[in-house]
């Protein structure tokens, strides 16, 4: 894949190929990373990557993205650390459903 300015440029004039290219390079190194760090599902780490790109990608169309500190995977990335991090708050806001929904139904199993 070119470099990350190359990439940005190409995705800003339109290039679906530059976009697809990218996607495949990085999908794999990153839901293995994110599996790692946060400690979830497959399905969830490829989940936050599709967001990710699309977060990506809205950044390069808006203007928003005008030029990387570092590398394109590195912006990327920081993209899904968020992502994760909104995950994971997700996550917890679930189980304390749970948890209030069982302390106010307890089970009676007798």
């Amino acid at each position: 894949m070119p470099a990350g300015p190359t990439v940005v440029e190409s995705i800003r004039n339109g290039d679906e190929s530059a976009l697809r290219s990218l996607y495949r390079e990085y999908r794999q190194p990153f839901i293995k990373w994110m599996r790692s760090e946060y400690s979830c599902s497959e399905d969830d780490a490829a989940d936050i990557f599709q967001a990710s790109v699309v977060v990506l990608y809205d950044n390069i169309i808006s203007g928003k993205l005008q030029h990387l500190d570092k590398g394109l995977k590195e912006y990327l990335l920081g993209i899904g650390r968020l992502k994760g991090y909104e995950w994971l708050r997700m996550c917890q806001k679930e189980n304390a459903g749970v948890k209030n929904l069982i302390s106010h139904y307890p089970l009676n199993l007798n």
